[in-house]
């Protein structure tokens, strides 16, 4: 097998090293001299050494039957580079031993030693110099293999807008194949360690049994867990948006450091952070630069007119000034050419753009203000869908068909001409990404589920002007909700961590005039939905604390159209689920419910559209 080979080549190799590094006999000094020629042999013979002290220490790199055909092609690729490298080492190393053994011959005559030993140094110095070339493509040659087994932390920096997480996503689908375990995870401000803990895990383990541990065993030794997974394995981890210090380390004490190459990739707009994951030698920070003007017009002209040179030449000279007010800034870049992409290509718009671009992107007001301009261009029915977003969390995977139902419920999206609603809603959701309103989430791990997520600036601006159109109001972490009017439609409440009741003015608010609940996190102890009568949209998928006796209350809420509890602790659904006669969907994936009661049946003939269960789940016989 390719391993076995490199390894006898390595074998063979290791002696002659050790002889290079000799005296010569009669006191001639070092076989190899020179200073940077014994430096090259020394590294060849030092990293042979760390390869053959891996391939000893680690068995399995020598197995070729590894889970990853991508892992099997990489190592034997790479095992037939570094066996066709020790061969030519060794044929370098005997034919330079053979040369210099060669002219030690005694001299022919007495007189003529002088002019011998003349000759010989001036063959000598030849014959070094060649081999010291040699010698310096050898170790060219190993370096460029990147032969590095060291747990390894590479923490990409930069300001925000530059693009960091797009890196770090091509570099991870690019390179994933070649690990054991990977695991992508978001880790934005505010957001419950154990989340993320919880995540890393469920990417990293191996599936479970039916006899494996419950989530409350697992959920109090998180750490212990993913170590537990990752030991022994090369792993890849990638942490995008890690906020501070403290959860850098919470999350260090997961990754075991082992000598098989794992890497682990962090994205941080902060220097301490950055400084913080990569403060030891096997680490280091890659700080991401603006663009030149080159590549500002490679992805301007590109998004607007497809290349670079399509572009109309009465535009060139406003468009670099366009770019030279976005600062070389990928993500304003990105805005301003989605923005123009959707106007005229007319010289009068695109002065008006350009004079609107008024501060820079270098701090976040600026970014704020460049963000903006795509926001206030789009059509009332997108600013509309875009609003509805801002119930959830920043950083928050928003799962596709998850969104395009509430918007059904909520009244939102409706046919059109030759497209069924669901058509509908995701060319709305096609657009907004066109125009760079959202992206793709990367870290979604949802077997084929689209998901897309809200930069923190686009929700700050989205989540005021939903409040100042009193379209959404967000109680976040028990703070006291900004409630501009007593006629609160729409309701999140997001808390992660810590639980906290909800506190709303009762004075100044009427629960029952609320036609949209949407729950994140924990909903606290003082929680009830019996008042919520004119309720159609509840959503509390992921709610830790829901109870049985909460779904009974529920049922009771008639006008109710889209329920989700998926992902929480329930355990039965009542017969009293048949009164919500107006319900469209139904999520129940995810829970703990075993089986379904024959009252599902009666809403299915009724107006249930999406009715959404694990396998698991026994449907009730006709």
């Amino acid at each position: 097998m390719p391993v076995a080979t490199a390894a006898a080549a390595m074998v063979a190799v290791l002696p002659k090293h050790a002889a290079l590094l000799q005296e010569e006999e009669g006191g001639g000094g070092f076989i190899v001299k020179g200073g940077r020629a014994r430096r090259d042999v020394t590294f060849l013979r030092d990293e042979i050494q760390k390869l053959r002290g891996f391939l000893e220490a680690n068995p399995q790199w020598n197995n070729s039957c590894l889970k990853k055909q991508a892992i099997n092609s990489y190592i034997a690729q790479l095992s037939w580079k570094l066996r066709d490298l020790f061969l030519d080492v060794e044929d370098s190393v005997d034919g330079f031993l053979r040369r210099a053994e060669g002219r030690k011959q005694p001299p022919r005559r007495r007189f003529g030693r002088l002019a011998d030993k003349a000759t010989d140094l001036t063959a000598g110095a030849v014959l070094r110099r060649r081999f010291a070339a040699q010698l310096r493509g050898f170790r060219s040659r190993l370096e460029e293999l990147d032969l590095d087994w060291h747990h390894r932390v590479v923490s990409i920096f930069g300001y925000a807008g530059m693009r960091k997480t797009t890196l770090a996503w091509e570099i991870y689908r690019e390179i994933e194949g070649y690990f054991d375990c990977v695991a992508w995870v978001s880790t934005p401000p505010r957001r419950d360690m154990n989340d993320v803990l919880q995540n890393i895990l469920r990417q990293v383990e191996e599936p479970r049994s039916n006899g494996g541990d419950d989530d409350d065993s697992r959920g109090n030794n998180l750490i212990g867990c993913i170590r537990k997974c990752l030991q022994g394995k090369r792993y890849l981890v990638v942490l995008d948006g890690i906020w501070n210090p403290e959860a850098w380390i919470i999350i260090r004490a997961s990754l075991p450091q082992n000598d098989l190459g794992s890497r682990v990739i962090t994205t941080t707009c902060s220097t301490i952070v950055a400084k913080s994951c990569s403060s030891n030698c096997n680490s280091r920070i890659y700080n991401i630069n603006t663009f030149g003007l080159g590549d500002c017009r490679t992805l301007f002209h590109g998004r607007i007119f497809g290349s670079v040179g399509s572009y109309p030449p009465d535009l060139a000279d406003v468009a670099d000034r366009i770019l030279i007010r976005c600062a070389g800034f990928p993500l304003a870049i990105a805005a301003i050419s989605s923005l123009l992409a959707c106007k005229p290509r007319a010289r009068s718009v695109w002065e008006d753009v350009c004079n609107c671009i008024t501060a820079s992107p270098r701090t976040t007001e600026g970014m704020r203000r460049i963000l903006s301009l795509g926001y206030h261009d789009l059509p009332h029915h997108l600013k509309v869908c875009l609003w509805h977003l801002s119930i959830f969390p920043a950083d928050y995977p928003i799962d596709h068909d998850r969104v395009i139902r509430s918007w059904m419920a909520e009244g939102l999206v409706w046919e059109k001409s030759g497209k069924t609603v669901e058509e509908v809603g995701e060319s709305y959701l096609e657009e907004l990404m066109d125009r760079q309103m959202i992206q793709l989430d990367h870290g979604s791990h949802d077997g084929e589920a689209k998901a897309y997520v809200l930069s923190s600036m686009m929700l700050e601006i989205i989540r005021f002007e939903s409040v100042q159109e009193n379209f959404v109001t967000v109680l976040e972490n028990g703070k006291p909700a900004s409630v501009s009017s007593s006629k609160i439609r729409r309701l999140s409440i997001i808390s992660f961590g810590e639980v906290h009741d909800i506190d709303i003015p009762a004075s100044s608010v009427t629960m029952s005039r609320i036609r949209s609940l949407y729950i994140f996190g924990n909903a606290g102890k003082k929680l009830t939905f019996k008042n919520l009568t004119f309720l159609r949209v509840l959503d509390l998928q992921g709610c830790k604390d829901l109870k049985n006796h909460n779904v009974k209350e529920i049922a009771g809420l008639r006008d109710l159209r889209y329920l989700s509890i998926r992902d929480t602790r329930i355990s039965e659904i009542p017969d009293q689920i048949a009164q919500l006669q107006n319900l469209t969907t139904l999520d129940l994936r995810g829970t703990e419910v075993q089986e379904l009661p024959a009252s599902v049946l009666q809403l299915q003939r009724q107006r249930l559209a999406h009715l959404l269960f694990d396998d698991k789940m026994r449907f009730p016989s006709r």
